[in-house]
């Protein structure tokens, strides 16, 4: 039951051999788990990287942090 209620906010990288990795930016209950993360999301957007709003509901038992491209 608490499983099924947790939910990360999380970003995803696309790069450019089409792994991702993910870095969580709430913990499970929504609260801002990464500090200065709106630099960071600033940084991201001043080199260039395209943002794309996008949901994805990935459902794991623990957090994905790496998605390597499909062969």
């Amino acid at each position: 039951m608490i499983l099924s209620s947790s939910e990360y906010g999380s970003i995803g990288i696309k790069l450019k051999n089409g792994s991702q990795i993910f870095i969580n930016i709430t913990d499970q209950m929504g609260n801002t788990a990464l500090k200065g993360f709106e630099q960071f999301l600033k940084k991201l957007k001043d080199d260039g990287v395209q943002k794309k709003d996008e949901i994805r509901e990935i459902r794991s038992l623990g957090l994905e942090t790496v998605k390597l491209p499909d062969k």
